[in-house]
């Protein structure tokens, strides 16, 4: 999912005390969320040989990673109602 165009993107750096990020003002509808924890500051997800991640990275519905299953918007989509909370867990590889 992370390769996908996105419609939408936010780059946020939260600070380590507090790993939070508040998006404001979204319209009811279908979205769907990736963390990653950049460790080196690259600006990008690290990869290894086969393409998964080197760097701990996480996606809304708990959605798993795996070489025979990669992340998909559909996956990870997930809808807001009127407003809610999220909590996306950071998986390391």
């Amino acid at each position: 999912m992370p390769r996908e165009i996105p419609k939408a993107l936010v780059i946020a750096k939260v600070k380590p005390e507090k790993p939070t990020h508040i998006f404001e003002n979204l319209p009811p509808g279908g979205y769907a969320v990736v963390g990653i924890h950049d460790r080196n500051n690259s600006g990008q997800l690290d990869r290894n040989l086969l393409g998964m991640p080197k760097e701990p990275v996480g996606l809304s519905n708990d959605t798993s990673l795996g070489i025979s299953n990669p992340p998909t918007f559909g996956k990870a989509l997930f809808e807001l109602k009127e407003s809610g909370s999220l909590k996306v867990k950071l998986n390391p590889f």
